[in-house]
C-alpha cells in the first residue's frame, strides 16, 4: 500500500506554486489564519486546496513526483 501524505510543508508549497521560501511561509500562515488554526498547527493538503482552489488530485500528483 502506497503512503499518501496529508501534511504540507514550506518546501511542498514552493514546489507546487513556484513561489519563494518567504512567500510560501506567508501562504501557510494565511492558510492557518483562514482556518483558525494555531500558529504551530499542521496544514493539510485539503486546507491548501481549499485556500488555493487547486484540485486535490493535481496537488497529490505533484507531491508524488
Amino acid at each position: 500500500m502506497a503512503k499518501t501524505r496529508i501534511i504540507l510543508y514550506t518546501k511542498d508549497v514552493i514546489i507546487i506554486t513556484g513561489k519563494s521560501d518567504r512567500t510560501a511561509r506567508r501562504m501557510i500562515a494565511a492558510i492557518r489564519k483562514k482556518f483558525h488554526k494555531d500558529k504551530d498547527a499542521l496544514v493539510s493538503v485539503d486546507d491548501f486546496c481549499s485556500f488555493t482552489g487547486l484540485k486535490e488530485e493535481q496537488v497529490r500528483e505533484i507531491l508524488r513526483n
